[in-house]
């Protein structure tokens, strides 16, 4: 049985927290009235760029695929995977993408769509989407470079996540000039995609980065572990320093470094986006000593964590 926590505002559904059939929880989703759920408009905009929906998901257990027939939504759409893996299908049932923690995916409108959101009881994903149009989109993406790329990598960006999660709270409340609010945030969605992938897509040698792919991937879906920075180099067969080298070479920062930014970009919004216990989020991402924690924590955000959940909220 799937049940809803609802809240409406001006006669648009919101929903804050959902459980389907145990599998998959809404952190929020927002758009029009629909049938005990909620929809999100499916139209175009003679605006130059306008937001019809955004959301935020974590699936749990297992795949949850979203299927729409080319022609069926008249905007376009970009995912962000924050953890895990979403799968990429064409027409013809064909794999054409897999993206992992840190990676975007665009859909233009009236496009085939079939993803795979992938879980199973090891693993989950969670995911942001939002649903934009306009005339100027498509002159947007042409100049930010980030359409018709295929996946493509941005990093696990707490920037990125938090333009989605204020996207969301602007649509929520619609106070006065909600919309002009939104088309600001909405360009700086993509101008910060567009920084990311020239960051982590264009800027990696790709023979590196293909050699240290397990460790990058590890790193994001184990980001608590407490791996010595001699176990991720055997995990690629290369010596510890060479290994250093190359990593800050092709990610801008040393191995620990860029496993701590994951984890503060985690902390930053699982203390904006949820009700934990700051001792229970240092745990979560591989503090046990929750003094240690908020002293890193304030060295790479000037705040402590009770201060940048007070400023977030």
């Amino acid at each position: 049985m799937t049940e809803y926590h609802k809240i409406v505002y001006n006669d648009t559904e919101v929903i804050k927290v959902a459980e389907v059939n145990n599998n998959m929880h809404i952190l929020h989703g927002i758009g029009n009235r629909s049938d005990g759920s909620y929809s999100v408009p499916n139209c175009s905009s003679e605006e130059a760029l306008h937001v019809n929906g955004c959301g935020h998901y974590i699936i749990r257990q297992n795949d949850i695929t979203t299927y729409r027939k080319a022609g069926e939504r008249l905007d376009w759409q970009l995912l962000y995977v924050w953890r895990g893996e979403t799968v990429i299908l064409d027409a013809q049932e064909q794999e054409i993408g897999r993206m992992q923690s840190g990676q975007m995916y665009i859909y233009p409108p009236k496009a085939y769509e079939k993803y795979i959101y992938k879980a199973d009881k090891n693993r989950e994903t969670e995911v942001f989407w939002i649903h934009f149009t306009g005339t100027e989109v498509a002159s947007l993406l042409q100049n930010y470079d980030i359409w018709e790329t295929g996946v493509f990598s941005v990093g696990k960006s707490a920037e990125i996540a938090d333009l989605y999660n204020k996207i969301f709270q602007e649509l929520t409340l619609q106070n006065a000039f909600y919309n002009d609010v939104i088309t600001g945030l909405m360009r700086m969605l993509l101008s910060y995609a567009a920084r990311g992938r020239a960051q982590y897509g264009k800027n990696v040698e790709k023979n590196h980065y293909e050699v240290l792919a397990p460790v990058i991937e590890e790193m994001n879906a184990n980001y608590a572990s407490d791996k010595s920075v001699g176990e991720y180099a055997r995990m690629v067969h290369l010596d510890k320093y060479y290994f250093i080298t190359i990593f800050k070479k092709s990610m801008g920062l040393s191995p620990l470094a860029y496993r701590t930014k994951i984890r503060m970009d985690n902390a930053r919004t699982l203390l904006q986006s949820t009700n934990m216990r700051i001792k229970e989020i240092a745990l979560v991402n591989g503090y046990k000593d929750q003094l240690y924690f908020s002293r890193i924590f304030k060295k790479y955000t000037n705040l402590s964590p009770q201060e940048y959940r007070d400023s977030h909220r």
